[in-house]
């Protein structure tokens, strides 16, 4: 609430006429609390019915109604604008920048430690380190991150794997590719062929890799059943869409039948 102090008018006719109350507006120390005032305004050496303006540099009479005037005039908005400075109250001490220096030099050593520790290519910091950039969790929600191996594994099976395959599946079906194919036997003694295509999106060229089928035997027909019951089963369209082949010289991949 504003102190106010009612003083009457006195009648300047002859004619009595009822007292009017004029009402002076005392300056209130509230006022420095609100977000909008607080980095403008203080007590003006000029009395409590002023106020003074430390962008404006002068003093100004009124309430609170006065304030939001003089705030919202030409001039105050222009010094407002100019004012790109801050005060040397507001900026950080010597004592925080070293600090905060001294934690960045740290954490640079520990993605350079990490890189190191297992063994990952040094080409994979650039990527690194724009991952840790890119993360906006507030702390108490970072320190609920968890991504163990059991997890990890359980996102790229199921989460990445899943839709990086519909995705590219989906791609041939609409749009000419390359097959790359290369026979292979696992840690178990089974054949398995690798197929990989070529595309061009976007007049990029990408290899990428589609998907590894089991085959009864390293024969060509059995690879030439697995590769059409592939593309049959997911609705591809290769006899339209397939432009390009390439395997090694096995015997099994040059075979006329």
């Amino acid at each position: 609430m504003e102190s106010d102090t009612q003083e009457p008018i006195a009648s300047t006719t002859g004619t009595q006429k009822p007292k009017k109350w004029a009402y002076t507006h005392k300056y209130q120390t509230a006022w420095e609390s609100n977000a909008k005032f607080c980095k403008s305004i203080s007590v003006s050496k000029k009395g409590d019915t002023h106020f003074h303006c430390r962008t404006c540099a002068c003093d100004c009479k009124g309430g609170i109604s006065a304030v939001q005037k003089h705030n919202s005039s030409k001039k105050h908005i222009e010094l407002s604008s100019n004012a790109k400075v801050d005060s040397v109250f507001n900026m950080p001490s010597m004592i925080k920048q070293k600090a905060m220096l001294k934690n960045i030099k740290e954490t640079e050593i520990r993605i350079v430690s990490f890189v190191v520790e297992h063994n990952i290519p040094i080409n994979v910091s650039d990527h690194l380190v724009s991952l840790i950039n890119s993360i906006q969790l507030q702390p108490k929600y970072l320190a609920k991150l968890t991504c163990d191996r059991t997890k990890c594994t359980a996102i790229i099976n199921n989460v990445i794997a899943t839709t990086g395959f519909e995705d590219l599946v989906n791609y041939l079906k609409t749009n000419k590719f390359s097959l790359l194919v290369d026979e292979s036997t696992d840690i178990s003694s089974v054949k398995i062929l690798a197929m990989v295509v070529r595309t061009c999106q976007n007049f990029e060229v990408t290899d990428q890799f589609l998907t590894l089928l089991p085959v009864a035997n390293a024969t060509a027909d059995s690879m030439h059943e697995a590769i059409n019951h592939f593309f049959n089963s997911h609705e591809i369209p290769y006899q339209t869409n397939l432009i390009g082949f390439a395997a090694d010289g096995a015997n099994a991949m040059n075979h006329d039948g």
